[in-house]
């Protein structure tokens, strides 16, 4: 289990139309997203889920047309979490950071 206020990071190569979790795999620790980047020109949508399987893409949240640094605070659980979706043509690599904000 992660400490609390401990820094999270992750990257990954979203493919056309696909979709990249950011969720934390612990039951019952929340993370507090800070930071997430798109490229430039990156065609990505942001979204509020509870379902791992991208299908119901749940409550949309907004566009994502380049990095979000440091405008918002997203918080994230294993139950509920972002889902950034590729909507482009190309794959593009996205990222976040943030921290651990609760643990039970």
């Amino acid at each position: 289990m992660a400490q609390i206020d401990g820094a999270i990071t992750d990257s990954a190569i979203i493919p056309a139309s696909g979709i990249f979790i950011i969720r934390p795999e612990t039951i019952g620790e929340e993370w507090t997203i800070h930071n997430i980047y798109v490229p430039f020109g990156g065609k990505a949508q942001l979204y509020r889920s509870d379902d791992v399987s991208g299908v119901d893409l749940g409550i949309f949240i907004e566009p994502i047309p380049v990095s979000k640094t440091g405008q918002f605070n997203y918080h994230c659980t294993n139950d509920e979490f972002l889902i950034i979706r590729n909507n482009g043509t190309d794959a593009i690599k996205v990222g976040f950071d943030g921290v651990v904000s609760g643990v039970s």
